[in-house]
C-alpha cells in the first residue's frame, strides 16, 4: 500500500539542491530586499542590520537587529518606501564574516519544507525583530489577557500578549486597536497590499485593544500548512517598517530634549556656582522650590514629626518644576501612602486615627490633620501654624480626599525594638487608659475575699445583720464598677492591639515589597504570600495570650503589695 503522507525535505537539504550561491563575506554585503526569496546561510555567520538610504546614501548609523549562524533561514523584505521625497528607505542588510556562503531559494518552494522546522524559523525570526522594535520601551505594559494557539477569545478593552513563543492573532477591525500602543496594524496592511489579516504577538510585542473584540489565535506552524504563513509575514514586515520609521523619529525628538535639559541644567549650575562664588559673607541663599512645594513640605514635617516618620526632599538640579512633587517626595523618602476617602456622613473628623495630608477645596493648600489627645482632629495650617479643632464646618471645606501614611522600617537589620518602637509610637495615651482601668480591677478582684473574711468575723462577734446587708451592697456595687473597668480596659486593650498590628504589619509588608525583583521573581506568588503573611499569623497566635499574661502579672501587683505589706 502507498504511503499517501507527503514527503518534506529539511531547508538544509532544499537549499544544497536547489538554491543559488551567494558570497556574503565582510566587504561583500548581501541586500535582503526581495520578498519572493529568501536566504539559507550555508556556511559562516552573518549579522542583520537596519540600514537608512536617500539616493543612494546612509542618513544614519547601522542598527543592528539580529546574528544567525549557519543552518538558519534569513526571509526577504520588501524595502520600506519612503512616504514623501523627505524621507529615506529601510533596508535590511546582512554582513557575513569571511567565508560565509547564502543560498537563495524562491519563496515558493518553502511549500517543500516541513512546516514544523519552517515555523521554529520564522518564531525565531519574530521574537528577534520585536524585540529590536520594542528597545525604547522602558517598562512593558501588563498584559491583561493571553493569546493561545487554536482559541477563540472575546476580550475587553485592554492589553493582550503571550505567555511563550509567537501567537499570530486575528487583526481587530481598523482603529479598535494599536500594535504596541503606536500604529493601528489595520490601516497599515489595508494600504500595503492584500495581506492576510493576522498578527503575530511575542513577549516583547502586544496589542492594545482600545474596545471589545473578538480574536483567534493561531501558530506559525498551523499558518505555514494553511499557506498563509508568506502573505501574514509579508504583513508583518510593512508593519516593523512603520514602527521602526516611527521609533527612530521619537528617538530623535528624545535626543534633543535630552540636549536641552543638559544645556538647561549646565546652565544653571554655572549660575548657582556664579552666586556662591559673589556670596562671600555666606548669607543665605533662596531655596530653589516655590510656595506650593514649601507649603506641602512644611506640612509633611508636621505629619512627619507627629508619627515618627522621616521625609526627605528631592534636591532640584534644573529650573524645571517637578509635575508632581508629592510623589518625588515619597520616592525619595522611601514612605508609602494611601489615599484616603473622607465623606461627611461618616463624621471623620470626631476620630482620632493616623495623622492625615488633606487639601483646602477652595485653593488646594495643604495642611496637617492631627488627631487630639482625647480623641477628634486637629488641623494645622503649615503658613501660619495656626492650630484649631475641626469641626463638621472645617470638615466641608477640606476635599473628599487626604492622604495616610506609613512609616517603614529602620534601614539595615530589624532588631524587636525596632518593632516595638513602631508598635507603640504615640500610644501614650492608650497606655494609661490600660494601666487606669487595670489596676483598679485588680484591687476591685481582691473584694470578694476580704468581704468575706469581714463578714467571718461579724458573725464571729455577733454583729447586727444590718451590717452584714451594707457589706453585701458594697460587694455589689463594686463588682458593677468592676466590670466597667474590665470594659473600659478591653476597649484600651483593642485600640492598642489594633494600632500596633496595622503598623508593624504595615511595615514589614513595605519591606518585602522593596526586595530585589530578582529574589521575588525565582519564588512562586503563593510562597511568596505565605512568607508574607508568616508575621500576620504569629502575630494572631502570641497577641492573645502575651497580652493577657503580661496584663495579668502587671494588675496583680497591688495584690502582691497587700500580701507582703498588708
Amino acid at each position: 500500500m502507498q504511503d499517501s503522507r507527503q514527503q518534506y525535505k529539511s531547508i538544509a537539504e532544499l537549499a544544497a539542491c536547489s538554491g543559488e550561491s551567494v558570497p556574503c563575506a565582510g566587504n561583500l554585503p548581501v541586500k535582503l530586499d526581495d520578498p519572493n526569496s529568501v536566504w539559507f546561510i550555508d556556511q559562516g555567520a552573518v549579522n542583520l542590520f537596519l540600514f537608512e538610504f536617500k539616493n543612494g546614501v546612509e542618513q544614519s548609523a547601522a542598527q543592528f537587529l539580529l546574528r544567525r549562524e549557519s543552518g538558519w533561514l534569513l526571509p526577504g523584505l520588501a524595502p520600506d518606501k519612503p512616504e514623501n521625497d523627505e524621507d529615506a528607505t529601510l533596508n535590511l542588510i546582512a554582513k557575513g564574516l569571511p567565508g560565509t556562503i547564502l543560498k537563495r531559494l524562491p519563496v515558493s518552494l518553502l511549500s517543500e519544507v516541513d512546516p514544523a522546522e519552517l515555523a521554529e524559523q520564522i518564531d525565531t525570526w519574530l521574537i528577534a525583530v520585536t524585540d529590536t522594535l520594542s528597545r525604547f520601551v522602558t517598562r512593558t505594559p501588563r498584559p491583561t489577557a493571553l493569546a493561545e494557539p487554536g482559541t477563540t477569545q472575546n476580550l475587553m478593552a485592554g492589553i493582550l500578549s503571550v505567555r511563550r513563543g509567537v501567537v499570530w492573532v486575528s487583526e481587530p477591525p481598523r482603529g479598535t486597536s494599536l500594535f504596541m500602543d503606536i500604529v493601528d496594524q489595520a490601516e497599515l496592511v489595508g494600504a500595503s497590499g492584500p495581506h492576510e489579516a493576522v498578527i503575530p504577538l511575542t513577549r516583547s510585542g502586544w496589542l492594545t485593544l482600545l474596545g471589545e473584540a473578538t480574536l483567534s489565535g493561531k501558530s506559525t506552524e498551523e499558518l505555514a500548512r494553511q499557506g498563509m504563513l508568506q502573505s501574514a509575514l509579508a504583513s508583518f514586515h510593512t508593519i516593523a517598517f512603520a514602527l521602526e520609521r516611527i521609533n527612530r523619529r521619537l528617538a530623535v525628538v528624545d535626543d534633543a530634549n535630552l540636549e536641552r535639559a543638559r544645556i538647561i541644567s549646565r546652565r544653571t549650575a554655572e549660575k548657582d556656582a556664579q552666586r556662591k562664588l559673589l556670596n562671600i559673607y555666606d548669607m543665605p541663599i533662596d531655596r530653589d522650590f516655590d510656595d506650593e512645594e514649601k507649603t506641602l513640605r512644611d506640612a509633611l514635617q508636621i505629619i512627619g514629626k507627629h508619627e515618627g516618620i522621616e521625609f526627605k526632599f528631592p534636591v532640584h538640579t534644573g529650573p524645571v518644576k517637578s509635575i508632581n512633587p508629592f510623589v518625588d517626595i515619597l520616592n525619595v523618602s522611601g514612605v508609602r501612602a494611601r489615599r484616603v476617602l473622607l465623606t461627611n456622613e461618616d463624621n471623620w473628623w470626631r476620630g482620632d486615627s493616623n495623622a492625615l495630608l488633606a487639601f483646602r477645596a477652595a485653593n488646594g493648600q495643604p495642611v496637617a490633620l492631627l488627631p487630639g489627645k482625647f480623641g477628634g482632629y486637629r488641623e494645622i495650617d503649615p503658613v501660619n501654624k495656626r492650630r484649631i479643632r475641626l469641626t463638621a464646618d472645617h470638615a466641608d471645606a477640606l476635599r473628599h480626599e487626604a492622604w495616610m501614611f506609613y512609616r517603614p522600617l529602620p534601614p539595615g537589620n530589624v532588631k524587636p525594638a525596632d518593632l516595638l518602637r513602631i508598635a507603640l509610637h504615640g500610644s501614650a495615651a492608650d497606655v494609661a487608659r490600660l494601666v487606669m482601668a487595670g489596676l483598679p480591677g485588680g484591687l476591685i478582684r481582691l473584694l470578694p475575699g476580704l468581704a468575706l473574711g469581714f463578714v467571718a468575723y461579724q458573725i464571729a462577734v455577733g454583729t447586727s445583720v444590718g451590717t452584714l446587708y451594707a457589706a453585701a451592697v458594697a460587694v455589689a456595687g463594686f463588682g458593677l464598677l468592676g466590670a466597667l473597668l474590665h470594659l473600659f480596659q478591653s476597649m484600651a486593650m483593642m485600640r492598642l492591639e489594633a494600632r500596633s498590628a496595622s503598623r508593624v504589619e504595615a511595615a514589614v509588608w513595605d519591606r518585602f515589597m522593596r526586595l530585589p525583583p530578582g529574589i521575588l521573581h525565582r519564588r512562586p506568588a503563593g510562597d511568596l504570600a505565605v512568607s508574607g503573611m508568616t508575621f500576620q499569623n504569629l502575630r494572631d497566635g502570641l497577641q492573645g495570650a502575651a497580652a493577657d499574661g503580661l496584663l495579668s502579672i502587671i494588675f496583680l501587683l497591688p495584690v502582691f503589695g497587700i500580701i507582703f505589706f498588708l
